[in-house]
């Protein structure tokens, strides 16, 4: 019952004329001319059977002639031979189209607009057998004059019933958080404050440098390692000295393995270059220091 019902309802479907929407014109032979666009039937034929509703095959093509200029220009025409099908009962109807190229630059170019004409006019051909709904009205005379005097309402665009693409879904929780974290880290690392550049230089370690290129003892010249020692009462200058004894600190004097000794130095312009000799005292005791 139901089969029934459908095939009832798409019938009287099929019986309706065409309106002024449908139809587009053409200069004819002397008047215009009615016809319907390919993709006005097939998107009726989706409306009325269904986008599953129906089937097409091209049965057969044939290039019917062709013929090229003498400036390389290219005329082919192509017949087609279209079957449509109904896939709720097998019902098909099948019907010739013909298409042709005219002053194509390329052979190529006139093949493949000629089969393209051809197939679409084979379509429309083979559609209209099933009613006026898809496209038989136009061959009425009668429908077409009449239908020139029905208003035709200017459709306006509406953005709305465009198909466009999804947007994008949002990322997960996670995903934001550790991207609302990524870009707050840099303004929240600007906020530290900031060291002082020099400390993280490496201070270059002097070398111990010999006394004199002359002294056969290679008497090595510590001075110029040994920190400024602070004056206490322990660290007093004896009297026997003059106001310009260096003395070394407690710690550089362990490690020598000494008592604190007070330590003069003087230049000597003998020598052939410039260098620090050290003066003890004769009333403290004092050792060598010498490379073995």
């Amino acid at each position: 019952m139901k089969g029934t019902a459908q095939r009832d309802k798409i019938a009287s479907e099929l019986g309706q004329g065409l309106g002024p929407e449908y139809i587009s014109w053409r200069r004819g032979s002397g008047a215009q001319q009615a016809y319907i666009e390919g993709h006005t039937v097939i998107n009726l034929a989706n409306e009325i059977l269904g986008f599953d509703g129906w089937s097409s095959e091209i049965r057969n093509t044939a290039v019917e002639y062709e013929k090229a200029s003498s400036d390389g220009r290219w005329q082919i025409g192509v017949r087609c031979v279209m079957r449509i099908t109904l896939k709720a009962t097998g019902v098909y109807r099948e019907d010739i189209g013909f298409g042709q190229a005219i002053n194509m630059p390329s052979k190529l170019q006139a093949l493949e607009k000629a089969h393209k004409e051809a197939a679409t006019d084979a379509t429309k051909r083979a559609f209209r057998q099933f009613g006026n709904a898809l496209g038989n009205c136009i061959y009425d005379r009668t429908h077409t004059n009449a239908i020139t005097s029905v208003n035709v309402p200017k459709r306006e665009f509406d953005p709305t019933c465009l198909r466009r693409p999804a947007p994008a879904a949002p990322p997960p929780p996670s995903k934001r958080v550790a991207v609302a974290y990524k870009q707050e880290m840099p303004n929240e690392m600007n906020k530290l404050p900031r060291g002082d550049a020099s400390l993280s230089t490496p201070t270059p370690i002097p070398k111990p440098v010999l006394a004199s290129e002359n002294d056969d003892d290679d008497e090595l010249d510590f001075t110029h390692l040994q920190p400024a020692a602070k004056q206490t009462e322990t660290d007093a200058v004896p009297d026997n000295q003059s106001d310009d004894a260096v003395f070394v600190s407690a710690n550089n004097a362990e490690a020598y393995n000494s008592p604190k000794l007070p330590i003069k130095t003087h230049f000597d312009p003998d020598y052939r270059s410039p260098s620090i000799k050290t003066t003890i005292p004769q009333n403290f005791s004092s050792k060598v220091f010498r490379r073995d």
